[in-house]
C-alpha cells in the first residue's frame, strides 16, 4: 500500500481557447442544421483551401452572415452569459475584417491561419522529400562502389529511411487523417487535450543482424512531446528514453531558406521580449521597463520555435541494458519571459504595508527560451533581470543536425543528403536558441526581496502558493504554473523588479485567476497555505519538507523548506508572531490600496548584500531590522561605541546610491555593482558610475562599491598583502599598520566592518595617501611604473587616460612637482608629489571605449578600479575617480580644491573682524581657506532648529558648518528643518570643497 492521499485534477471549463474551439463546432453545426451537408472526408479535402464553394469558404460566409448571433445563441447556454469568457468571446467573434480589408483576429482569421499553416508543412515536407530523393542516386553509387566505408552505406540507409518517414508524414497529413481530426489538430476544433502543443520526434534506427552480419533498419518511429516539456527533453544532444532505447537528439526539423528563424529581442532589466518581422524595427528602449540597452546586439536572439526533431541511432548501443543505472541527463539554461503589458491589466491592488503588490493580467503573452547547455563557456548575458550563459545551439543550416566541433566541418554533422557534408568551411552553421509561447492569464505577485533572497524563499513561497491552491481548488492545480519572472515597476521608467508569477498553461487561461487576483481570494489561499504548514506533521521529524506540504510542487533543480515558506507566508498576512495562522479572520486584514505598489525594489545584488552584511554584523553585535518605504533598514550596534544605521535607497539630489551606512558623523555610500550590468558590451555604464562616486566624494561623503565578487568570497590584492605592508613601515613615513592592508584583504565586507570599528582610522588613511608605493612594492600585480617630473600646467586627468589607453613612456615636459604613474590594460593610477614627496592628488581612470570593454582581461581591469576606488575613499589628499569617456569630454568628476598657495593665517578683507574665538578648532581651521575662495562670509553662532547652535551658517542657501562629534540626532533635527549639514573633519581641503559645492550651488 502507498501512504498518502490521492486528489483529482482541478478543472475549470471557462477557458478561453475552449470556448473558441467549442464555439467553431457550434457553426458547423449550425451549418448542417441548416440544410448544408459535409462533403469533405480527409485532412487534404478540409485544408486545402478557405476559397468561396470550399467547405471552409462556406463556414467563413456562414460566419460572416450570422456571426454576431450564433455568438449570442452559443454564450446564452451557459449559467453567467456575462462573465469575462463569455464577453470576450462574443468580441472574438465580431472581429473578422479589418479596416484595410485583411482578416483580423477573430474565427475568420483562425479558418485562413489554419489553411495557411498546413500547406506550409505540407510545402516544406515536399521540399524535404525533394532534396532526399534527389541525392539518392549518388548516395547509392558511393554505397555500392568497392571502396565504400560503413559510413558511406550507412548515409545511403539514413536517406532512403528519411524518404520512407517523410512520404509516410505527408500521407498522414493529407489523406490518412479524417477531416475532424485535422480541424482539432490545427486548433478549430476542441479536442480537449489543448494544454500544450505538440512536438515530434522522427527516430531512425539501424542496426547489425547478428546472423547475417547486414545492416538493417526498424521502420521510422515518430514520438510525440507536449512542447513544454520537449523544450528540454528533445533539445538537440538531449538523451530521450522510450521503447527500450535511448535515443540521442541529432537535430532540428529546418528549412534551409531560414523561413523557421526569427529574430528575437529580450529586455536585459524585466522579462520583456519580442519576436520581430522581416520589416519591423527593433524597439529603441523596452516599451515596458524603458530600459535603452534592449537595442544592444546582445539581446538580439535567432530563435526557433520547436516543432520536429530527429535521432538518428547507428547501431545497437541504443539499446538499454544493465550496464549502467544512470541516465545520461544535460542540463539546459532556460529562460521565461513575459510581455507585461499595461492595457492588459485586469486589475491591480497592493499592500504597502506588507510589501506585497499584485497585478492580474486578462491576457499575458508568454515565452519560454532554452538557450542553449548550462555550465558550458556561453557567452554571459544580461537578460531578464539576471545574468545567464548563452552557449546556443549549433546547428547546420540546410539540414538542422548538431555541429559539435566548431572547428572543423565533419560529415558525421550533416545528415546523409545535406548539400553541407563535405564542405570545407563552416559557413553554413548557425547559432540558434528554442523557443516555445503561449498567450495566456497570470497574476504578478511581488513580495518584498529580503522575503525572496532568502535561501530556497522563492521556491519555498512558489510551492507554497500552489499547495493553497490545491486546498482551494480541491484538486491538484494541474493547469496553473508558479515561475519566477522581472516586473516592470508601474509608473517608474527603468525600474523592474522580481515577482512570482501564476499562469494558466491552457491557451487563453481558464479565467480562474481572475477570481484568485482579489484581496479576498488571494488571503484565502496564502491562509490556508500557512495553516497547512503550520500544522504539517514534518515539524516534529527534522525535515525541511515532505510529500504532505511542499515536496509534490518542488520544481526541479531548486530547495524548498516548509519553515521558509510558512515564514513568509506569515510576513505577507502580517500575522503576529506569537499567533497561529488559524486566529487570523476569514476576511483580509491588509490595508489594500487600488494602485501598483510603490518603488522599494531591490536588485538581487543588493538582496544579498544587505544579507550578508546582516549576516557578518550579527555575530558581533546587535542587529535590528526596521520595515521603511524604501525596503529594510538595519541598525546596529555594539560594534564599537557607535550606533549605525544601514539604510536602502537614500535619494539625493545628485545620484541614489544602493546603501547609506551612516554612524558616528560619518556617512558611507554603498553601490552594488554587477559587472554584467554596469560593465559590459551591452551595459556600459562606466562613466556614469564615476560621475556619480566623484560628486558623493566631494560631498564629504566616503564611496564604496560591492561586487558578486566580494560575496561570493574575494581574492585578496597583492598590494594588499603583508609583505607590501611591514615594506612600507620599514621605509617609514607613510604612518600606515598592517591592519589598514588587511582591511582590503576581506572585500568591501571587511572593509566595511573595520570601518565600523574604527571610523576615523589614521592608517587606513595614511595607507590611501601612499597607495602607490603599496602598487610598486607588490610583486607580480600588473602594474607597471615610472616617475617624472612636471609643472602645475600637467593635466594628471589627460596623463592617466593616455596610460589606460596603452600609452607609455610620457614625456610630461619636467618642472618641479613629482609625478608617479601606474598603468596596466585598461586601467591607470598616477599622483602628483609636493616638494616633500607628500601627495597631494591622485586620479584613478578606467579606460571605458567600446573596444576595452570587450576585450578579455577587461573584467579584471574594473574589478581593480573598484577595489582601488575603496581605498582612495579615506584618502586625505584631493582624488579623483574617472574614465577615458569623461576625459575626453572634459568633464572632470571634481572641482578644484582651494589653491594651498593661497592659503595664510590671514583672512580675506570681506571676512575680518569673523568672531571665531569661541568656535571649534577644527571649523577655525577652515576659514583661512575658505575666505580665499569665492564663498561669501557665514554667520557664526547661529541658533537653528530646537535651539541647536552652529559653528558657521549660511542662512540664506542653508548651509551649516558643525563640529564633527555634534551628536547625529541633533543634525538629524537641523536637516529635517531643511539645513545641508557639513561636519568639520580632519580633511580640511574636502570639507572647504564640500562647502563649495552646497553654497555655491544653492546661491545659483
Amino acid at each position: 500500500m502507498i501512504s498518502g492521499a490521492v486528489r483529482p485534477p482541478a478543472t475549470y471549463l471557462d477557458a478561453e481557447e475552449i470556448l473558441r474551439r467549442q464555439f467553431m463546432a457550434s457553426i458547423i453545426d449550425d451549418l448542417v442544421r441548416s440544410g448544408y451537408t459535409i462533403g469533405v472526408r480527409t485532412a487534404q479535402d478540409v485544408l486545402a483551401s478557405a476559397e468561396p464553394g470550399t467547405f471552409l469558404g462556406t463556414v467563413v460566409a456562414h460566419v460572416e452572415a450570422h456571426g454576431e448571433r450564433l455568438a449570442e445563441q452559443f454564450t446564452s447556454t451557459f449559467p453567467n452569459p456575462n462573465a469575462p469568457g463569455m464577453m470576450q468571446l462574443r468580441e472574438w467573434a465580431r472581429q473578422d475584417v479589418g479596416e484595410d480589408g485583411t482578416p483580423a483576429p477573430g474565427p475568420i482569421h483562425a479558418i485562413y491561419r489554419a489553411v495557411r499553416e498546413n500547406d506550409a508543412e505540407i510545402s516544406d515536407l515536399h521540399r524535404r522529400l525533394k532534396d532526399v530523393t534527389e541525392a539518392l542516386p549518388a548516395l547509392k553509387a558511393t554505397a555500392e562502389s568497392a571502396v565504400a566505408t560503413d559510413d558511406d552505406k550507412n548515409a545511403y540507409r539514413s536517406a532512403r529511411a528519411t524518404k520512407y518517414l517523410i512520404q509516410q508524414t505527408l500521407a498522414d497529413l493529407t489523406t490518412g487523417t479524417p477531416w475532424i481530426n485535422a480541424l482539432e489538430r490545427r486548433g478549430l476544433l476542441p479536442n480537449y487535450t489543448l494544454l500544450d502543443d505538440r512536438v515530434e520526434l522522427d527516430v531512425h534506427r539501424a542496426w547489425v543482424d547478428p546472423e547475417s552480419g547486414e545492416f538493417k533498419r526498424d521502420k521510422p518511429l515518430t514520438l510525440p512531446r507536449g512542447a513544454s516539456r520537449a523544450l528540454t527533453e528533445f533539445a538537440p544532444g538531449a538523451t530521450f528514453y522510450a521503447h527500450g532505447m535511448a535515443m540521442r537528439v541529432d537535430g532540428i526539423e529546418l528549412n534551409p531558406e531560414g523561413a523557421d528563424v526569427q529574430e528575437h529581442v529580450i529586455c536585459g532589466t524585466c522579462s520583456y521580449s519580442v519576436a520581430l518581422h522581416a520589416t519591423q524595427a527593433r524597439p529603441a528602449t523596452c516599451p515596458r521597463c524603458g530600459d535603452p540597452h534592449i537595442i544592444d546586439t546582445d539581446q538580439r536572439f535567432s530563435v526557433v520555435r520547436l516543432k520536429r526533431v530527429f535521432s538518428e541511432l547507428r547501431d545497437d548501443s541504443a539499446q538499454i541494458d544493465d550496464a549502467s543505472d544512470e541516465r545520461i541527463r544535460l542540463r539546459f539554461e532556460q529562460l521565461t519571459t513575459a510581455d507585461f503589458d499595461p492595457q492588459n491589466v485586469q486589475r491591480m491592488w497592493s499592500v504597502g504595508s506588507a510589501g506585497l503588490g499584485v497585478t492580474h493580467y486578462r491576457r499575458l503573452p508568454m515565452r519560454w527560451y532554452n538557450l542553449g547547455r548550462s555550465g558550458h563557456a556561453g557567452e554571459k548575458r544580461l537578460l531578464s533581470g539576471r545574468e545567464v550563459g548563452a552557449e546556443q545551439f549549433r546547428v547546420c543550416g540546410a539540414c538542422g543536425k548538431l555541429d559539435e566541433d566548431s572547428g572543423a566541418n565533419s560529415p558525421r554533422e550533416h545528415r546523409a543528403w545535406c548539400p553541407h557534408r563535405k564542405a570545407l568551411t563552416e559557413d553554413h552553421v548557425k547559432e540558434l536558441v528554442l523557443c516555445r509561447d503561449l498567450v495566456t492569464q497570470g497574476v504578478a505577485i511581488e513580495v518584498p526581496a529580503h522575503l525572496l533572497g532568502e535561501e530556497a524563499g522563492a521556491a519555498s513561497l512558489s510551492a507554497s502558493l500552489l499547495l493553497g491552491l490545491r486546498e482551494l481548488l480541491g484538486g491538484a492545480p494541474r493547469h496553473l504554473r508558479v515561475e519566477m519572472v522581472t516586473h516592470p515597476a508601474p509608473g517608474y521608467a527603468g525600474e523592474a523588479a522580481p515577482a512570482l508569477l501564476i499562469h494558466d498553461t491552457v491557451p487563453g487561461g481558464t479565467g480562474y485567476l481572475t477570481e484568485l487576483a482579489t484581496p479576498q481570494r488571494l488571503w484565502s489561499l496564502m491562509r490556508a497555505s500557512a495553516e497547512l504548514l503550520e500544522e504539517c506533521a514534518c515539524v516534529g521529524e527534522g525535515r525541511l519538507a515532505c510529500h504532505r506540504c511542499l515536496l509534490p510542487y518542488q520544481a526541479p533543480g531548486t530547495k524548498v523548506s516548509r519553515g521558509v515558506g510558512l515564514r513568509i507566508l506569515r510576513a505577507l498576512l502580517e500575522a503576529d508572531d506569537a499567533a497561529s495562522v488559524k486566529e487570523l479572520p476569514d476576511a483580509p486584514l491588509w490595508d489594500v490600496d487600488l494602485a501598483a505598489l510603490a518603488s522599494t525594489h531591490e536588485s538581487p545584488l543588493e538582496t544579498q548584500f544587505r544579507e550578508a552584511f546582516e549576516a557578518r554584523v550579527s555575530t558581533l553585535g546587535m542587529v535590528t531590522r526596521t520595515a521603511v518605504p524604501e525596503g529594510t533598514e538595519l541598525q546596529v550596534s555594539g560594534l564599537g561605541p557607535d550606533l549605525w544605521n544601514l539604510r536602502p535607497q537614500v535619494s539625493m539630489d545628485i545620484v541614489r546610491p544602493d546603501f547609506v551606512l551612516s554612524g558616528a558623523g560619518r556617512r558611507v555610500a554603498v553601490f552594488t555593482d554587477g559587472y554584467a550590468y554596469h560593465a559590459s558590451s551591452s551595459h556600459n555604464r562606466l562613466a556614469d558610475d564615476a560621475e556619480k562616486r566623484q560628486a558623493l566624494l566631494d560631498q564629504g561623503y566616503s564611496v564604496i562599491a560591492v561586487t558578486a565578487e566580494d560575496l561570493a568570497g574575494p581574492d585578496a590584492p597583492q598590494w594588499a598583502a603583508d609583505m607590501v605592508g611591514r615594506s612600507m613601515m620599514a621605509a617609514g613615513g607613510t604612518g600606515i599598520t598592517l591592519n589598514a592592508l588587511a582591511e582590503h584583504r576581506d572585500g568591501a565586507l571587511g572593509l566595511l566592518e573595520a570601518f565600523m570599528r574604527e571610523p576615523d582610522s589614521a592608517p587606513r588613511r595614511q595607507f590611501a595617501d601612499h597607495l602607490g608605493i603599496a602598487l610598486m612594492l607588490a610583486p607580480g600585480s600588473g602594474w607597471r611604473h615610472t616617475t617624472a617630473a612636471c609643472d602645475d600646467t600637467v593635466d594628471l586627468f589627460d596623463v592617466a587616460a593616455r596610460l589606460a589607453q596603452g600609452e607609455a613612456d610620457l614625456q610630461l615636459g619636467g618642472g618641479a612637482q613629482s609625478v608617479s604613474m601606474f598603468h596596466r590594460p585598461h586601467l591607470a593610477a598616477v599622483v602628483r608629489y609636493n616638494a616633500d614627496m607628500k601627495p597631494v592628488s591622485i586620479v584613478l581612470a578606467l579606460d571605458d571605449a567600446e573596444d576595452a570593454v570587450a576585450d578579455a582581461t577587461f573584467k579584471e581591469a574594473w574589478a581593480e578600479w573598484l577595489r582601488l576606488s575603496n581605498v582612495l575613499t579615506f584618502a586625505d589628499c584631493q582624488v579623483s575617480i574617472s574614465t577615458t569617456s569623461l576625459v575626453a569630454k572634459q568633464r572632470k568628476t571634481s572641482r578644484p580644491a582651494p589653491a594651498t598657495a593661497a592659503r595664510s593665517d590671514l583672512l580675506a578683507s570681506e571676512w575680518e573682524g569673523l568672531e571665531i574665538e569661541y568656535v571649534d578648532p577644527a571649523v577655525v581651521a577652515l576659514v583661512p581657506p575658505l575666505s580665499q575662495t569665492d564663498v561669501p562670509r557665514p554667520e557664526v553662532g547661529l541658533e537653528v532648529a530646537g535651539g541647536a547652535t552652529v559653528e558657521l551658517a549660511w542662512p540664506q542657501q542653508r548651509v551649516a558648518v558643525v563640529y564633527a562629534d555634534m551628536p547625529s540626532d541633533e543634525v538629524a533635527e537641523i536637516e529635517r528643518d531643511g539645513w545641508v549639514v557639513i561636519r568639520a573633519g580632519e580633511n580640511p581641503n574636502k570639507v572647504v570643497e564640500t562647502i563649495r559645492f552646497h553654497v555655491l550651488d544653492a546661491k545659483e
